[in-house]
């Protein structure tokens, strides 16, 4: 009987331990859409319209970020941006980073990263953002730094929306 037991402990452990890379409980919290609306004093709600998105989805056996921003670019307006985000990771102590690559702008918003490779660019920022964080009081707090000022915030504030 314990001979038994011991087989059956011992498979469950294994069945646990073989948890595909990424997909453990851990992520779970971060997974789904979340969006940052910047504060504007132009806008009767008090924030933009539109605002950054960030979409944490299970990929195969990992986890992918996807990052949809905007680019304010002075009296020409409003440019948008898709792109997959790079060296995304959790930490031991639950915080989540990963950098925003280069991104093309675009005239209109992608609605997805496929949408984006079917559109035309109308320019380019090479400008990494680079973002670390955790969940606090169930938003996403993300400092946000570059190399050249070009973060929307330095600390941005994420609601989850799906």
């Amino acid at each position: 009987m314990m001979m038994r037991l011991t087989a059956v402990a011992i498979a469950a452990f294994a069945l646990l331990a073989s948890s595909p890379a990424g997909a453990g409980d851990r992520w779970t919290p971060f997974m789904g859409t979340w969006e940052y609306r910047r504060v504007s004093s132009r806008s009767l709600t008090g924030y933009d319209a539109e605002g950054e998105r960030l979409e944490l989805v299970r990929a195969g056996r990992s986890v992918a970020g996807r990052y949809f921003g905007l680019e304010r670019t002075g009296e020409d307006g409003i440019r948008y941006t898709a792109v997959a985000v790079t060296k995304l990771a959790l930490g031991d102590s639950g915080t989540i980073s990963f950098v925003v690559p280069a991104r093309s702008l675009y005239q209109r918003r992608p609605a997805t990263l496929a949408a984006a490779r079917g559109m035309k660019a109308v320019g380019v920022t090479r400008h990494d953002l680079v973002m670390r964080g955790r969940i606090v009081d169930g938003h996403l707090r993300l400092a946000c730094t570059s190399d050249a000022g070009a973060c929307p915030e330095g600390m941005m504030v994420f609601g989850k929306v799906k």
